[in-house]
């Protein structure tokens, strides 16, 4: 009996140093002072703000109109606006259109576009922009 005392008192002391280090790890982990990841990059002239976005694969295609893939599909709704967008039931509602006409014979679709819109680069989007 006393045997196993001691073979227990050797086995437990490793044990315990072992969990002391990952709880120790653990908490380190989580620590550090707020904001601590790199949000902003200095640059000569000004301060850009950076987003890290991680995706678990590489968007293949660019182009919102040359593909039909999830996680590329997902970028562009970050990135692109569209006329209308259609809602989790299937409406469509507007989104940069706000509001649309159709034709009797169903072949010319007149869209009244967002007013005040601008892209990022400051261009004003107007009907010239969606021809």
């Amino acid at each position: 009996m006393r045997r196993i005392r001691e073979c227990v008192g050797k086995i437990r002391t490793p044990i315990a140093a072992l969990v002391f280090l990952l709880t120790l790890t653990m908490v380190a982990g989580c620590g550090g002072k707020q904001g601590s990841a790199p949000t902003q990059v200095q640059t000569k002239e000004k301060k850009e703000k950076v987003i890290v976005f991680a995706r678990p694969e590489d968007v293949q295609f660019w182009d919102p109109q040359d593909h039909f893939n999830l996680v590329s599909w997902m970028m562009d709704k970050l990135i692109y606006n569209t006329l209308v967008e259609i809602t989790a039931h299937g409406k469509v509602v507007p989104a940069l259109a706000t509001g649309w006409k159709v034709s009797d014979d169903g072949l010319t679709w007149t869209f009244n576009l967002r007013q005040g819109t601008k892209f990022h680069n400051g261009e004003t989007f107007d009907a010239q922009s969606v021809k």
